[in-house]
């Protein structure tokens, strides 16, 4: 038995399982993780009151590498700025990274998901920001759903 373990979407599918691979046609079972829960999550930090464990999970999600980011001496908002927002720190690129990794042309993607950042949360309105068509728009956000580490229940009217 082998198992093959991988965080790149891409990858896995066009490299590891595609028709031009040796394993093509040979997986007997494809599981894909979603995030871990809030809950889930507070084993990282078994110590930390509910709503530290809560709060954590609602600024970092639920995958592992990034619950690890968080320092436990630092305050929610210090980790937030050191650990999120500064240039320095590996959760800083990762949104471009995902996207570089997992999509050929990226700069659609980042323009909805800016214009999502300030404010827009309807079709239409995502569409007249960014200036593509309605119709594709529905495509390119179904992609990122099914591409974020964190999809949860989130929808986008």
């Amino acid at each position: 038995m082998l198992i093959i373990c991988g965080s790149s979407l891409s990858f896995m599918e066009n490299d590891v399982l595609s028709v031009q691979s040796p394993l093509y046609g040979r997986a007997t079972g494809i599981i894909k993780l979603d995030e871990l829960s809030c809950r889930d999550c507070w084993r990282f930090s078994p110590t930390d009151p509910p709503q530290l464990a809560i709060e954590k999970w609602a600024l970092l999600g639920g995958i592992p590498h990034y619950q690890l980011q968080y320092e436990s001496e630092l305050s929610l908002k210090d980790n937030r700025l050191e650990n999120i927002l500064s240039r320095n720190c590996p959760l800083f690129a990762e949104v471009d990274f995902i996207l570089r990794q997992e999509l050929r042309d990226s700069s659609n993607y980042n323009s909805i998901i800016q214009v999502i950042a300030f404010g827009a949360t309807r079709t239409s309105e995502i569409a007249a920001r960014t200036g593509i068509s309605a119709n594709n728009l529905t495509t390119y956000l179904k992609t990122l759903l099914e591409t974020a580490p964190c999809t949860g229940s989130r929808t986008i009217s």
